[in-house]
C-alpha cells in the first residue's frame, strides 16, 4: 500500500503547479490590477459507497490544492490556460488522493471559481470487518458482562465506519476514520478504551480496555446487626469478606460511578449465601469508596432478635448480671419475647415473657418477670453506629434509670448511667 501523509501532499501540489503552470501573462494595455480569483468553491461527487468522513476528507483535499494553486491569480490568465491548469490539478489529485480514481475535473474561473471533481472508489476496499475486545487485566465476571453490554452496540456501529473503505486511502484518511470510530466507544468510568485497527480486505478492529488509577487496594469490612449478637456475626465474617473482596483492584472511579448498583449486587450475593440462608437473615451494604474502601454490612434476621449481654457497674454496687432475650417476630416491627436475667452473685435464673415494638426510630420492650409479677419497660434508641440512648423502668423496685452508651468495640459498650440517686459508669459486654 502506498503511504502518503496529509502535510506533504499540499507541498507536492504546489511544486507541480509551479513547475507546470505558466506565470502571469498580460495582454497589451492590461495591468496587474486585473480581476483576480478571490474564493474557491468545490463540488465533489464520489461514485460508490464511502463514509461521510472520507467524503469530507476528499473535499478538503480538492479545496486545499485548488486554493493554493488559484487564489490570487488573474481570472483572464486562468481562462487563457484553462487546459493546463486542469491537467496540473488532475496530476496532483491523482497522485495524492489515493484510493479513488479521478473520472472528471472541471474548472470554471471567476472571482469565485468553481472546481467540480468526480471520483470513483477504487476496487481495493475493505470487504469485511471483524471486531473484538480484551481487558488488559482480569476483572470479575460480573464487570466483564457489564463492559460487554456497553461495547456490543458500539462495535457494530464502528464496523459500518470501516466497511467499503478504499485501502489506499487509509494512508491519508486513516487517522480521521479511527478518531470517528473511537468517538463511538462508550465512556466507562475508571477505564480507558484504545482502538487498534488491523487494515486489509478483512479488517479487524480490536479494542483494549485498561483500568485507570486510582484503584481499590484495600477493603475494610465493618459488620453490624441489631438482631444478631456479635458471637454469631463473627462467624459470618469470612463469608462477608469473601463476597466484598471482588471490589479489590477495581478503579475507584468505576466503583464510585456504579456505587448503587454494586451495593445492590453485593446485597443480592450475600443474601444468596448459605450462611445467611440458614440464619434466615438479610443484608444491606454501604460502600465508602476510595483507595481504601470501607464496606459497611448490616445483617439482620427476618425471624428472630437475640440479645445476650453481661453488665457490671462502676461507682455503685457492681451487681454483675447476665441478660438473655429471644424475640420471635410476628410482623416486621413486633415480636414476642422470652428471656431471663441471671445475677452472678446468686446464679439464680429469673425468667420473663413480654413483647417488643420497633416504633419512632427506637425499640420498646415490655417484660413481665415471673419471679416478681411486676412489669419492666425498656426503650432504646440507636443514635448512630456507635452511640445509643436507653431508658429503663422497673415497677418491682419503683426504679428507673437513663443511660447514654458509646460502643468501644463490637463487643463492649461504655454507658454513663443516672437516676435520682446518682450517676455512675457501666460496662455492657455483648456476647
Amino acid at each position: 500500500m502506498r503511504k502518503h501523509t496529509g502535510p506533504w501532499w499540499l507541498a507536492l501540489g504546489l511544486i507541480v503547479l509551479l513547475l507546470g503552470l505558466p506565470g502571469p501573462v498580460f495582454a497589451s494595455g492590461e495591468s496587474s490590477s486585473s480581476e483576480t480569483i478571490e474564493k474557491i468553491e468545490v463540488n465533489v461527487v464520489i461514485v460508490g459507497n464511502v463514509h461521510p468522513i472520507l467524503k469530507q476528507r476528499v473535499e478538503r483535499a480538492v479545496r486545499a490544492v485548488a486554493e493554493k494553486a488559484l487564489l490570487g491569480r488573474s481570472v483572464q490568465e486562468v481562462h487563457r490556460f484553462l487546459k493546463e491548469f486542469i491537467d496540473s490539478l488532475s496530476q496532483v489529485y491523482v497522485g495524492t488522493i489515493t484510493g479513488f480514481e479521478l473520472e472528471r475535473l472541471d474548472l470554471l474561473p471567476g472571482r469565485v471559481s468553481l472546481v467540480e471533481a468526480r471520483f470513483r472508489v477504487s476496487e481495493k476496499v475493505v470487504e469485511r470487518v471483524t471486531t473484538s475486545w480484551e481487558l488488559s487485566e482480569k476483572v470479575p465476571d460480573w464487570i466483564v458482562e457489564r463492559i460487554t453490554q456497553g461495547l456490543e452496540k458500539s462495535l457494530r456501529r464502528m464496523s459500518r465506519v470501516w466497511e467499503g473503505l478504499p485501502l489506499e486511502a487509509y494512508s491519508w484518511a486513516g487517522k480521521a476514520i479511527s478518531q470517528s470510530a473511537e468517538e463511538m466507544l462508550p465512556v466507562i468510568a475508571g477505564f480507558r478504551l484504545r482502538l487498534s485497527p488491523e487494515v486489509g480486505p478483512t479488517t479487524h478492529l480490536r479494542v483494549r480496555v485498561e483500568p485507570l488509577e486510582p484503584r481499590v487496594y484495600r477493603i475494610e469490612l465493618e459488620s453490624s446487626s441489631s438482631t444478631l449478637p456479635p458471637v454469631i456475626l463473627r462467624q459470618l465474617t469470612q463469608t462477608l469478606r469473601r463476597e466484598v473482596n471482588f471490589l479489590s483492584g477495581l478503579p475507584v472511579d468505576y466503583v464510585r460511578h456504579n456505587q448503587a448498583e454494586l451495593e445492590n449486587y453485593l446485597r443480592t450475593q450475600l443474601n444468596r449465601t448459605e450462611a445467611l440462608y440458614k440464619l434466615r437473615a438479610v443484608s444491606s451494604v454501604h460502600l465508602d469508596v476510595g483507595a481504601v474502601t470501607k464496606a459497611q454490612v448490616a445483617v439482620e434476621s427476618k425471624n428472630y432478635k437475640l440479645l445476650w449481654e453481661g453488665r457490671i457497674n462502676f461507682g455503685v454496687e457492681a451487681d454483675p448480671t447476665l441478660r438473655l432475650e429471644l424475640g420471635r417476630y410476628l410482623s416486621p416491627v413486633t415480636r414476642l419475647i422470652v428471656g431471663a436475667e441471671i445475677p452472678v452473685s446468686t446464679l439464680s435464673f429469673l425468667p420473663a415473657v413480654g413483647a417488643g415494638v420497633e416504633w419512632l426510630g427506637g425499640d420498646f420492650v415490655f417484660l413481665y418477670p415471673l419471679s416478681t409479677g411486676k412489669p419492666k419497660l425498656r426503650y432504646e434508641h440507636q443514635i448512630d453506629s456507635i452511640t445509643r440512648l436507653r431508658l429503663e423502668r422497673d415497677w418491682s423496685e419503683d426504679y428507673f434509670e437513663l443511660a447514654y452508651g458509646i460502643k468501644n468495640t463490637p463487643y463492649l459498650t461504655t454507658e454513663i448511667v443516672g437516676n435520682n440517686s446518682g450517676i455512675w459508669f457501666r460496662l455492657v459486654g455483648s456476647l
